[in-house]
């Protein structure tokens, strides 16, 4: 995955441009792909958006569909083929991360549907419950990936986000807990 980012990165850099949040547990970075139109610059108006994979490691199907939005959108836009691609670089500054959970995702076996082999990050903790909480109190220490996100947050005023979570039936909203 790195190595898709990278190639991304330099062999489209008006497009793109990659950076990490900091690490995981385990020493691996948490990579983000910056995609937008100048990618260097930061004009004002022009809205963050931020899309995070894989938080639980054994749920991958996130961290594909990200890494092909990617590259929906770089071909899109370099191929001047679709014009909402090419509105969408031009008016929004993307970033995407992923994978949220490198190191559960290194863990997870791949085809085991049972059991949560990867699903929580290397001390087995559940990376999606570890997020302060406004009605309960975290029995947990912040994880690493955790702080991560959050000084992330801090950082650039994101006007929208969506987390990708694969898995069975489930609709989820802010402070749902």
């Amino acid at each position: 995955m790195e190595g898709l980012l990278r190639q991304f990165a330099d062999s489209f850099p008006q497009l793109c441009q990659l950076y990490s949040i900091g690490k995981s547990a385990q020493g691996r970075e948490l990579w983000v792909l910056l995609v937008t139109k100048n990618p260097g610059e930061e004009p004002l108006l022009k809205p963050n958006f931020k899309y995070i994979g894989n938080m639980h490691g054994n749920e991958a199907v996130g961290r594909e569909l990200l890494l092909h939005l990617i590259e929906h959108l770089i071909a899109g836009y370099t191929a001047g083929t679709d014009p909402y691609v090419k509105h969408l670089l031009e008016n929004t500054r993307i970033h995407i991360m992923p994978t949220m959970n490198p190191d559960g995702f290194e863990s997870a076996i791949e085809g085991q549907c049972l059991g949560g082999t990867g699903r929580f990050n290397v001390r087995g903790i559940d990376l999606n419950r570890n997020f302060p909480d406004q009605f309960t109190m975290r029995r947990e220490q912040e994880q690493e990936e955790v702080a991560a996100i959050r000084g992330w947050v801090e950082r650039i005023p994101f006007a929208l986000s969506a987390n990708l979570h694969g898995g069975a039936l489930v609709a989820s909203y802010p402070y749902d807990n």
